[in-house]
């Protein structure tokens, strides 16, 4: 019983205490209060701001879907000429290797005829120089031929 009377002389203590606490916890309500209230005008402004440009923004949207949705199907058509493309490189290729191939053999064709037409053009001007030579020895073509020295010698004439 003792117990219980301490218990009960402390309650004035209590209750003070208590009270103590409810009025710190409403001041600090207050402050929350007050910290919450700013916090929410703030973010209310933000929102209004926001809403505010959203309709820009909404239209901006539509103007890049619109743009996008033809450069998308464009990219596609664009997609597919590359693929033709790779196939029309792929024939060219089996197309032209083999030309490359004949282009080969008529260039060593020609290296050969050019070393072949050198050694003609050295033949032809030996033949030149020899023709050049035996033309030397013919006789005058304005002096009388055999018949006529012939008869010349045959009639004394000089």
């Amino acid at each position: 019983m003792l117990a219980t009377i301490r218990n009960l002389a402390r309650l004035p203590q209590l209750a003070v205490d208590a009270s103590r606490a409810v009025v710190d916890v409403a001041q600090r309500v207050a402050a929350l209060q007050l910290i919450v209230g700013d916090r929410l005008a703030a973010l209310d402004r933000a929102v209004g701001e926001v809403l505010v440009v959203l309709p820009a923004v909404a239209d901006d949207l539509r103007c890049v879907r619109a743009t996008v949705v033809p450069v998308e199907e464009r990219l596609a058509a664009v997609l597919a000429s590359v693929a033709r493309l790779a196939g029309d490189v792929e024939r060219l290729r089996t197309v032209a290797e083999p030309q490359l191939e004949r282009v080969s053999a008529v260039e060593e064709i020609a290296a050969r005829l050019e070393l072949r037409v050198g050694e003609l053009q050295h033949t032809l001007a030996r033949v030149q120089g020899d023709v050049e030579d035996a033309t030397e020895h013919l006789p005058d073509p304005d002096a009388p031929g055999p018949i006529a020295r012939a008869r010349d010698a045959l009639t004394g004439r000089d």
